[in-house]
């Protein structure tokens, strides 16, 4: 069986302009800083790394992040993520 890459996917952090940030962590180690894997913006993910939206790990995280249904971010909100970040969609 493959080893999944993320070991934990949290999706609790949602900031001011109401965009879902999914962390990813791989390793247990309680030190260990997480890894931005996708920001959810009105139903949609955009991606850090591309690749990510294909695991099925992720999949399950992004599908559980949706049905929260808790963002009401601007469209000028995620045009500054993707500017300044680089996020695919």
């Amino acid at each position: 069986m493959k080893k999944p890459k993320y070991i934990e996917i949290r999706s609790d952090y949602i900031d001011d302009n109401g965009v879902i940030h999914l962390d990813g962590w791989q390793t247990d180690d309680e030190n260990a800083t997480g890894t931005v894997i996708a920001w959810i913006f009105n139903g949609e993910a955009y991606f850090r790394d591309p690749e990510d939206q294909f695991l099925e790990e992720v999949k399950a995280a992004v599908a559980e992040a949706k049905d929260m249904e808790k963002f009401n971010a601007t469209e000028e909100t995620l045009e500054t993520l993707l500017s300044i970040y680089g996020y695919s969609k």
